[in-house]
Parts: C-alpha cells; structure tokens; sequence
C-alpha cells in the first residue's frame, strides 16, 4: 500500500495531543471503576463462540 516509506513522518506517542476529559469520559472512568462487569473479560475464541461467528 505504501509504496514510498521513507518519506513518512516517524510517529511516537509524543505527537498524541493530549486533551482535558470532558464529563462524558469523566463518566464513563467512573463506571470502569465502580462497574463490575467492565472487569470481566473472555477469549476471542469464546466471544466468536457466543456470537455464533465462525472464520
């Protein structure tokens, strides 16, 4: 796809700007906290399994 690599700009996490979080994601860090179910995880096997999704 890219064909001249050279010519990119090297990215590092410095170049992210960082931004003040507004309420919504001040919200939505909280629920993470105090959420149980934001702390449960599975497989990528399982969840394929319980969407019925097949490769």
């Amino acid at each position: 796809m890219l064909k001249d690599r050279e010519n990119l700009s090297p990215k590092s996490w410095e170049d992210i700007e960082e931004v003040t979080p507004d309420e919504w994601d001040l919200k939505m860090l909280d629920d993470i906290d105090k959420d149980p179910d934001c702390h449960e995880f599975i497989s990528q096997d399982e969840l394929l399994k319980e969407l019925d999704f097949t490769l």
